[in-house]
């Protein structure tokens, strides 16, 4: 009950307490809710995806940062905020399970929507692992 009370708050941006939820797995559901849920995709459509997804097939660190630092910094922060999250599941991977791989498989769609099941995977994997090297 609480969390069918909470995402219409959430999406008005209200502070709710979340902290006597101890199911990750619900935890997880609201977070890849609010993003499946978003108006707009936290990067930009078009050419900065279609720049990004690019760059990254190419292994390109360097172009990919260049490309997020084009981004909208309010998008950027919810970007480095979330891959902070992500970064710390993926290091506790030996007991959750949750490598870079399967977070893409799990999340990407939800948070990279325009992108296709794929794309979406491959991109949020990319920045797991490349974090601080793509992140300005």
């Amino acid at each position: 009950m609480l969390l069918c009370c909470s995402i219409p708050r959430l999406w008005i941006g209200e502070e709710v307490d979340l902290s006597g939820v101890m199911d990750p797995n619900t935890i997880a559901g609201l977070l890849k809710l609010h993003f499946r849920e978003l108006r707009f995709s936290i990067i930009p459509r078009g050419e900065p995806l279609k720049n990004l997804l690019a760059a990254m097939k190419a292994n390109d660190t360097s172009e990919a940062r260049r490309v997020l630092e084009g981004v909208p910094e309010g998008n950027l922060a919810s970007l480095r905020i979330l891959l902070e999250l992500l970064v710390k599941v993926k290091q506790n991977s030996d007991v959750n399970k949750m490598n870079s791989s399967n977070l893409g498989q799990t999340c990407g769609l939800a948070i990279f929507h325009d992108m296709g099941a794929a794309n979406s995977a491959f991109v949020l994997r990319f920045l797991i692992d490349n974090k601080d090297e793509v992140l300005p």
